[in-house]
């Protein structure tokens, strides 16, 4: 949703965001999730599209599916955070890159190892990405001179 945000202000100029925070996004609603042990699993995607995104034309438009807009210049920092085993990983990695590409500064911090819900797998390593996170934010925030 963050990434959506993100396309509409841009789209509208209504406001700046001054920041994006993407926690394990889901960025591309059109696309089958691969199957496999991962907790997001084909069927629960299946779900989710079902019920948020009834007509499967919108499934592509780009505030359903940030990662399919053609254009992504002129958006906000982003923090990007994915786990080495979801099976949402590449839509995160491929939007990092895609901001990347777009001349937009981008924060990627993916965890290896772990799945969807990876702040619960080990706490130490959660208390450490999530005060990662806080700096950039309170970084993002703070007064510009």
């Amino acid at each position: 949703m963050a990434a959506a945000v993100a396309l509409m202000a841009r789209d509208l100029g209504s406001f700046t965001p001054a920041l994006q925070v993407l926690g394990i996004p889901a960025l591309d609603m059109a696309s089958e999730v691969p199957a496999g042990a991962g907790m997001i699993s084909p069927s629960l995607r299946a779900l989710v599209r079902r019920v948020y995104f009834p007509d499967v034309a919108s499934r592509r438009e780009p505030y359903a599916s940030p990662l399919l807009a053609p254009d992504l210049t002129g958006l906000p920092p982003a923090l990007v955070l994915t786990a080495g085993r979801d099976t949402l990983r590449p839509d995160g990695v491929a939007y990092a890159q895609r901001l990347r590409e777009a001349g937009v500064d981008v924060w990627h911090h993916d965890t290896p190892g772990v799945d969807h819900y990876f702040l619960t797998e080990d706490p130490v390593r959660a208390r450490d990405t999530m005060a990662q996170v806080a700096d950039r934010v309170r970084a993002a925030l703070a007064p510009q001179p």
